[in-house]
């Protein structure tokens, strides 16, 4: 009996075991891919940049500390001054304004100029350097060259001396003075004179001369030292 019971026991378990659904897989695929890329680049750049500008500029520019000054106004009224080119000299005006003029040079001063141009070329004449100026009431020319030439504007008048010997001249109005050594001189005026003429002056002179125009030209044409011409443009 117990034998019979024990068969019947067994073969029931393999029924059931027969019976049974079959496993599921319980495990991933064992095996994935078993390595990535082995190698990832190895090394970054070796080294980077290791030093920054070790230095800014050391100095800033420098800042601009004057605005550009404008040129002066030009006056209503401005007349001409004219020297040799080949004359230093000092012009003065009746403001006692000054421009220093130096035959390597370029004028210096405070007497300020508005214009500047050359005349004069040809045979035998020489080069005038010309400023355009304010008016005033007389110029002044100061020179320690042995020949010179000057010419100024006054009014409506022009006055101009050319030759040797004379280191100073005052113009005004009607009026020239020469200063020097022994002298000789020519001067060109249009002062009281008429239409289309001016007056010629020729002389010589040891240190000093005055010619108010009006008066010489009232009295004997030769002087004691000069000669007044009259002459037509």
């Amino acid at each position: 009996m117990y034998n019979l019971l024990l068969c019947l026991f067994l073969s029931l378990i393999l029924l059931l075991t027969a019976c049974a659904p079959a496993a599921v897989q319980t495990e991933p695929p064992t095996e994935a891919p078993t390595e990535a890329p082995t190698e990832a680049p190895t090394e970054a750049p070796t080294e980077a940049l290791t030093e920054a500008p070790t230095e800014a500029p050391t100095e800033a520019l420098p800042e601009e500390t004057e605005a550009p000054t404008e040129p002066p106004e030009r006056p209503e009224h401005t007349v001409k001054i004219q020297v040799s080119v080949n004359c230093d000299c000092t012009i003065t005006n009746a403001e006692g304004q000054t421009v220093r003029w130096e035959f390597d040079g370029s004028p210096e001063g405070d007497l300020l100029i508005y214009g500047t141009g050359l005349s004069g070329f040809g045979v035998g004449i020489d080069p005038m350097q010309s400023w355009e100026v304010a008016a005033s009431d007389s110029f002044t020319f100061e020179t320690s060259s042995s020949s010179c030439a000057f010419y100024a504007e006054i009014g409506d008048s022009y006055y101009s001396v050319s030759g040797t010997g004379v280191t100073g001249i005052e113009f005004r109005d009607g009026y020239i003075k020469l200063t020097g050594s022994e002298m000789t001189y020519t001067i060109l005026t249009n002062s009281h004179a008429r239409e289309r003429q001016y007056f010629r002056i020729t002389g010589t002179g040891t240190t000093e001369i005055e010619f108010p125009i009006e008066d010489v030209l009232a009295a004997s044409p030769i002087g004691e030292t000069y000669r007044v011409e009259r002459c037509t443009v």
